[in-house]
């Protein structure tokens, strides 16, 4: 006879596991760690990476709650300086990014899948349900793509613990972007043989890129005018990868093309990065009232064989109250 209680097994599976930070601790790193990779344990014996600077002070993280996702940070990557970032869109114009100095040590030598934090935070919500619409008042007061597709990505962001830039008691953070510089972006995805036994070089990134940024059978086409001719040009500046975890926790990433004039949804590089940083720095305001999430814009993405990942062209992050945002439900399951 079947049971009829059902609520043990939903109750296990489709709320959002809650992690207390406990007993922080430090490891020593490895052979060829760039420094952008804090390897640190948790509860005794767990272990987890953080994305940032090496200075962090884990005494400001105990006993906080922290989001795990899991994420594959590609070979040849390199970790923007959010502050650096910063100085340069600022300055608004459509000029391609200057690099020089944009980076935190290190690159990565190999690409790597590791469980990371994905954000901390003081306030924690028992009844969370892992797809972030659920959580949701409904009918949705946030803006979605006009094709309907919902609000669903949440952001990766690093917990910022510099006593300059931190106010006593709350948790601060930073956006979290990585780079892929040019020389990749051209080089062959390995090689195939045809039926006629003939090996020849695979598409280069440089050649995905230029299909999908141009691919107009879908919504999501707000993209500059791109010409065969000139697209590996405007690749010269890299792509910056804004890491977007998705309700299952894994990671895609928002694909931002570092060029001259208009990148993608038709908007300047410089105007486009501020305009994410300008909302992180809007979250930090007061983080414990605040939501915050990303509105997808994409109907599909883009999965780059080499970097074993999939990206998207269209996204913007979003901020709001939480009172405003979260059913009654959640907002009663609050745990300090």
């Amino acid at each position: 006879m079947q049971s009829t209680d059902i609520k043990p097994f939903y109750l296990k599976h489709s709320f959002r596991r809650v992690v207390r930070i406990n007993k922080l601790k430090k490891l020593l790193g490895s052979s060829g760690q760039p420094e952008f990779i804090q390897h640190m344990s948790y509860d005794q014996d767990k272990s987890i990476f953080f994305l940032g600077p090496e200075k962090l002070d884990t005494s400001q993280l105990d006993n906080k709650f922290m989001r795990i996702d899991n994420i594959v940070i590609p070979k040849n990557a390199c970790m923007v300086n959010p502050r650096e970032l910063w100085k340069r869109v600022k300055l608004q114009d459509d000029k391609a990014i200057d690099l020089k100095g944009l980076f935190y040590k290190g690159q990565m030598e190999d690409g790597i899948n590791a469980t990371v934090c994905g954000m901390v935070e003081s306030v924690q919500y028992t009844q969370m349900h892992f797809h972030p619409c659920e959580n949701k008042i409904s009918p949705l007061g946030l803006r979605h793509s006009e094709d309907g597709y919902e609000t669903c990505p949440k952001p990766q962001l690093m917990p910022d613990t510099d006593d300059l830039f931190n106010e006593a008691g709350q948790i601060r953070h930073q956006l979290v972007v990585l780079h892929m510089p040019y020389s990749d972006l051209i080089k062959s995805q390995g090689t195939y043989t045809n039926p006629k036994g003939v090996t020849k070089p695979n598409f280069t990134i440089a050649q995905i890129l230029y299909m999908y940024f141009t691919d107009e059978h879908f919504y999501g086409s707000e993209d500059p005018k791109l010409s065969d001719e000139s697209f590996t040009d405007h690749l010269k500046g890299g792509v910056f990868l804004i890491p977007m975890v998705m309700p299952d926790n894994r990671v895609t990433y928002y694909c931002v093309l570092n060029k001259d004039g208009k990148s993608n949804r038709k908007t300047p590089v410089k105007k486009l990065l501020k305009e994410w940083l300008d909302k992180v720095e809007e979250f930090n305001e007061n983080s414990e009232d605040k939501w915050m999430g990303i509105a997808g814009e994409d109907a599909t993405f883009c999965f780059i064989d080499d970097w074993s990942v999939f990206i998207g062209k269209n996204a913007e992050l979003l901020v709001g109250d939480k009172k405003v945002v979260f059913k009654e439900s959640v907002l009663n399951s609050a745990v300090h």
